[in-house]
């Protein structure tokens, strides 16, 4: 959460955004209630927190329709653009720090941020968090790639390749062409060699 905070106070956001970030993830992790976040923080910071709460367990899965449509789903869900803000922020910082996390989810993370967040982020104007998210979601999928290229150099290297063989092969072809050109030219009278 702190490190959420920090992301959206460089985007100058109120201080209830802040309080927000810091606390967004207490009600998913069972550490206190809205009631407790009311009498604490009073009903605004409660409304943000509670939103982040339901767009959390709102599962991002290839089974539904697509990213429009999940994207419709979390606008709609968030009643206060600053809960947008939020998981702005919170999906950044989960991408700073992905390759922490296994293979397989790095991939699905990056799929998500690319098809989900990314838009979102550049519907808000939020242009600085869309940048980074393409990028932190472009070198996962570029670093999956490099993962590729290597097997295949290995592979390469590892496959025993003759080079004496295709050169011998390609001097061979080369003698062979020149023979038959010697058989199909006709000497003249003259010296001179003509071919037929």
């Amino acid at each position: 959460p702190l490190s959420v905070a920090s992301i959206l106070a460089d985007l100058n956001v109120d201080y209830v955004t802040i309080v927000c970030a810091l606390l967004h993830e207490t009600i998913n992790h069972g550490e206190t209630t809205e009631k407790e976040l009311i009498e604490e923080f009073g009903e605004e910071v409660a409304s943000i927190v509670n939103s982040i709460s339901k767009i959390n367990k709102l599962e991002l899965t290839n089974g539904m329709n697509s990213a429009s449509y999940l994207r419709k789903i979390l606008v709609g869900l968030s009643e206060d653009v600053r809960v947008l803000f939020i998981k702005l922020a919170d999906r950044l910082h989960n991408m700073r720090t992905l390759e922490y996390k296994k293979v397989e989810s790095q991939k699905r993370i990056a799929s998500e941020t690319m098809n989900f967040y990314v838009p979102i982020a550049d519907d808000l104007g939020l242009y600085k968090i869309k940048s980074e998210l393409e990028d932190l979601s472009l070198n996962t999928v570029n670093e999956r790639l490099k993962s590729f290229e290597k097997l295949i150099n290995i592979y390469v290297q590892n496959t025993v390749l003759d080079y004496n063989l295709i050169v011998s092969y390609i001097v061979e072809s080369g003698q062979t062409y020149h023979k038959k050109k010697k058989e199909n030219v006709k000497i003249k009278n003259t010296g001179s060699a003509e071919a037929f």
